[in-house]
This record gives structure tokens, C-alpha cells and sequence, in this order.
């Protein structure tokens, strides 16, 4: 059974019933238990548990310490490429910004890489501007997982989106919705992938509107994977 199937067996109404009569005694028993189970959960998510939080944040770092230490993750920033098409006005990647453009190659992006290695930090957080398409063709053979997302024009024309654009975050006419139904070209994507021989996961960024929408474009992956990887 997939995670849809589970997930939609709940009743969700009916948890939120739950949720809202919980009581103080309910969150005090969930913080003394041992381990914390769906009904335990509930209790520390109600209304009830406002009076709570320092101790639930206590106990929250108590389970940190001991699971994962007294540690500190660090990443470092490795920008791959400044070549942009938009124009969000906080980036300095702005395509109206006179500045010269650079797309590392996967060697360079692989030199600095090792540089950052050398300093100790084994995380980075790749940054480009936005002409996908090209990026994803220069370190296709270094991908090891994909995250699929989707953006539609709720009005107008890319030509609108282009002059318009000098907004934070999202452009106004853009919107985020179901996969395969946008402007991402999955199959141009799939066929970069395929040809650079990936194998590796899949995750789905979906479900504004609902599960329904979510298992939709988990069904949209699944026929491209099939389509792509025939014999995967």
C-alpha cells in the first residue's frame, strides 16, 4: 500500500475534533511517556499544550542530544552559474544587471568543490540562475537525485511573465501546480537524464490543492519513468 492509499484512511476531521479537546492532563501524560505515540502527538499539537512549550522544547532538545550529539552542520554556497533570464530584483543574477556570465564547467565545478572539501565542509548548496535546461545538460552525469516541481502561467503570456517580473519571490502570474502540467519540459529533462545514465530518486513537491492533486502528478512521474526507463 503507497503513502496516498495510508494517508487517505485517516480522518482528518475527526483528528481535528480530537486535537482541539485535548486537555492539560492529556499534554502532561504525552511529556511523561516514555515514547510518543499518535495519541501522545495529538496532545502536544492541541491548544492545550501552549502552557507547555518550554517544557516540550526541553524535551525536544533532550531527543536532539541524545540521537544525533552536540553537533553543528555547516554547508557552504558553490554557485555553478550566474546566467539568469529573470529579473527578481533582490538577485544580483538579475538578467538586467550588466555583469559578466559564467557557467562552470562540471570540471571547474568539481575543482571548487574539492576546495571546499579541503576546508573541512562536506555539504554545499548548489546555486545557479535560472536557464535550467542548459545547467542540468553541463552536470547531467554528476545528478544523483531529482526534485520535481511545476510552475504554470495563471494568465497571460511568458512574453507578460518576462516584463514583469521584478517582483520578490514568484512573479504574479506564476503559480505553483500540478506536475507535468507547467512550464518545467520534463521531457527534455528526462532525456538528459536517461542519456547521462541517472538512477537515483525521485522526490515530488505537490499537493497545493489537495492529495489528489499530489497522486496525480506522482501517476505523470511514474508514466515518464516507465516511458524513459522501460526497463528500470
Amino acid at each position: 500500500m503507497g503513502f496516498h492509499e495510508i494517508i487517505r484512511r485517516y480522518r482528518w476531521e475527526e483528528i481535528g475534533r480530537e486535537i482541539a479537546n485535548r486537555t492539560p492532563s492529556d499534554v502532561e501524560r504525552a511529556l511523561a511517556a516514555r515514547s510518543l505515540g499518535l495519541d501522545g502527538l495529538m496532545g502536544l499539537l492541541s491548544p492545550a499544550a501552549e502552557p507547555f512549550l518550554e517544557e516540550i522544547a526541553q524535551r525536544a532538545h533532550r531527543l536532539t542530544v541524545q540521537r544525533f550529539g552536540r553537533v553543528m552542520g555547516f554547508f557552504a554556497p558553490l554557485y555553478l552559474s550566474n546566467v539568469c533570464t529573470n529579473r527578481c530584483v533582490y538577485c544580483g543574477f538579475n538578467t538586467g544587471n550588466r555583469i559578466a556570465r559564467l557557467t562552470l564547467t562540471p570540471e571547474e565545478a568539481g575543482i571548487e568543490g574539492k576546495s571546499i572539501r579541503r576546508l573541512g565542509i562536506r555539504h554545499v548548496l548548489l546555486l545557479a540562475g535560472e536557464d535550467p535546461l542548459e545547467l542540468l545538460r553541463r552536470v547531467r552525469h554528476r545528478v544523483v537525485t531529482m526534485h520535481a516541481s511545476d510552475r504554470y502561467l495563471a494568465e497571460g503570456t511568458l512574453e507578460d511573465l518576462r516584463r514583469e517580473e521584478t517582483s520578490v519571490g514568484y512573479a504574479r502570474r506564476l503559480r505553483h501546480g500540478e506536475i507535468g502540467k507547467g512550464l518545467s519540459d520534463y521531457d527534455a529533462i528526462f532525456t538528459l537524464l536517461r542519456d547521462a545514465g541517472f538512477d537515483g530518486w525521485i522526490s515530488i513537491e505537490d499537493g497545493v490543492e489537495g492529495l489528489d492533486q499530489l497522486k496525480r502528478s506522482a501517476d505523470f512521474l511514474r508514466q515518464k519513468i516507465r516511458s524513459y526507463w522501460p526497463e528500470g
